[in-house]
């Protein structure tokens, strides 16, 4: 499997566990294209939605611009 073809399934992976824990993502697209060049992301992003939901129980957390 190619590095850009396991990123993309990473990526899918990533998205649906964010939105269960109340991550709201408007713009998939332009995340999307963005997580790619900075895949080292990937692995930490949920690591800090939990961080931030076991501090900040109220927090408001969009993925991308409103």
């Amino acid at each position: 499997m190619s590095g850009n073809i396991a990123v993309a399934h990473e990526i899918d992976a990533l998205l649906d566990p964010l939105s269960k824990r109340g991550v709201r993502c408007r713009q998939h697209d332009e995340v999307r294209g963005y997580l790619p060049e900075f895949s080292d992301l990937i692995g930490v992003i949920i690591q800090a939605v939990q961080a931030v939901r076991r501090h900040l129980l109220e927090a408001h957390l969009p993925l991308s611009e409103s």
